[in-house]
């Protein structure tokens, strides 16, 4: 079978329809994106008046969740990358089998991960360096989390359901609704009001499961009326399946938290002003990466739904026209943080000891826009063909092999900052390099095996 010649970046397909296609699954998932991570700060936020201890008992707490959430997210990209090649193929029963049982899993994986967190409250509060009066609070606050840590998966697994399904526009009410809840519940929660008593730091935790319950039950019942999940039907291969492709995700995603977590660690070295103008930096950069985020959703249920149909050619062009759209707005914004950094670090903070740091952070990151975009574009891609394990090589290649060592190196050498933040320039023009070369080769070939008698056809 002949295969056209070329870079696998080269245009070869109906290019407006599946830009088209890609904006609409996209936008709700940026949205849910920004929800999601506003869910923390409104915790944060919420608890500040309670004193600077009840914000680091929250905060230490949520760092404490963030690593057991990992598990969730294998879970659910497994979720996703095989309920949306089940639809490809055009067999939607199988899919909804799969789909309810695989939420039971997942509510059962995290019923033992509770138990787990429960145990391991305080000593993981204490290990982080935390003062026995924020271990205490740190306590309080898991114990509610925890406590109701299947609702978590719960909500998780549902929303891969609807994402494999190509709705990303069902999550986005969910988790929208889920935080307006929270903001009315949490405050009289927290500090108490009329009959209710003040709970503090666990008024907070209380609020997010209520609101996390409710999204739950709203993505539950829009599943089974819209036939996305069965309680009969899927076969255990197609569980194994799912966990082939999701145990390498949550690596993946373990190694790259825990590697931030170290190179944090690392430029902390050069002290609290250059640590806040990191963090600041941080916060600006998302304005740019969310976006691609959210297209890298988009890209992953497109690939998996049109390699499960056997169609190669449409998952190439998706991969091909995400890639390219990411770029587009990325380097935009790159240009935007090496031209006009000093207003945007001032949008944040006015302390000058952060303000010339922050500049130069974002001048640095401003170059590794477009290896950055590519990289998470053309991973989203391989995860919705089901290649993870790739996709966990080059993590550990770029995160572990040349970010942290080539950070530590130059800080140790008494190296200046602009070293350190360099690193992440080579890290992800390496781990594009690494996924450019996979590509390059064979373009995209689907790992998920449907069990079918044929996953052949458009080639």
């Amino acid at each position: 079978m002949s295969r056209r010649r070329g870079s696998f970046l080269s245009p070869l397909f109906h290019t407006g329809r599946v830009r088209r296609h890609i904006a609409k699954l996209a936008w709700p998932a940026v949205l849910s994106h920004l929800f999601l991570r506003l869910g923390g700060i409104l915790d944060v936020f919420l608890v500040g008046r309670l004193g600077a201890s009840a914000i680091a008992g929250v905060g230490v707490g949520q760092l404490h969740v963030f690593l057991w959430t990992t598990a969730l997210w294998g879970i659910s990209a497994g979720t996703t990358v095989v309920t949306a090649h089940l639809r490809g193929a055009k067999d939607p029963d199988r899919a909804a089998g799969v789909a309810g049982r695989l939420l039971a899993a997942g509510i059962g994986i995290a019923a033992v991960l509770a138990i787990l967190g429960l145990l391991g409250r305080t000593w993981v509060a204490r290990l982080m360096g935390a003062a026995p009066d924020v271990v205490d609070l740190a306590a309080a606050y898991l114990g509610l989390l925890f406590l109701f840590f299947p609702i978590t998966a719960a909500l998780s697994v549902l929303a891969a359901v609807f994402h494999g399904a190509g709705n990303t526009r069902v999550p986005l009410i969910a988790y929208a609704g889920a935080n307006l809840l929270h903001v009315a519940i949490a405050i009289p929660l927290i500090y108490g009001v009329g009959t209710i008593e003040p709970m503090g730091v666990r008024g907070a935790a209380l609020a997010v499961v209520l609101s996390d319950g409710a999204a739950a039950v709203f993505l539950f019942v829009l599943a089974l009326k819209g036939g996305l999940i069965r309680w009969r039907g899927g076969s255990g291969g197609m569980i194994r399946e799912t966990f082939r492709v999701g145990l390498p995700v949550f690596f993946d995603r373990l190694l790259q938290q825990v590697g931030q977590m170290t190179y944090a660690k690392i430029v902390l070295l050069y002290g609290t002003s250059v640590y806040a103008a990191h963090q600041v930096g941080l916060a600006i950069e998302a304005f740019s990466f969310m976006p691609a985020l959210g297209a890298g959703l988009a890209v992953t249920t497109l690939v998996g739904q049109a390699l499960g149909g056997g169609r190669a050619r449409r998952a190439n062009a998706v991969m091909r026209e995400g890639a390219w759209l990411a770029v587009a707005f990325m380097a935009l914004m790159g240009v935007v943080f090496f031209s006009v950094p000093g207003p945007l670090i001032r949008a944040f903070t006015d302390d000058a000891g952060v303000l010339e740091p922050g500049i130069l952070y974002l001048r640095i990151v401003a170059l590794l826009q477009v290896p950055l975009a590519l990289t998470l574009l053309l991973a989203a891609a391989l995860r919705g063909s089901g290649d993870t394990r790739y996709n966990l090589i080059v993590t550990i290649g770029g995160m572990w092999g040349v970010r942290i060592p080539a950070a530590a190196a130059a800080a140790f050498a008494g190296a200046p900052i602009a070293a350190v933040w360099s690193a992440m320039i080579v890290d992800w023009t390496v781990r594009t390099a690494l996924i450019v070369r996979r590509l390059s080769r064979r373009g995209l070939v689907t790992k998920v095996s449907l069990g079918l008698p044929s996953q052949g056809g458009e080639r």
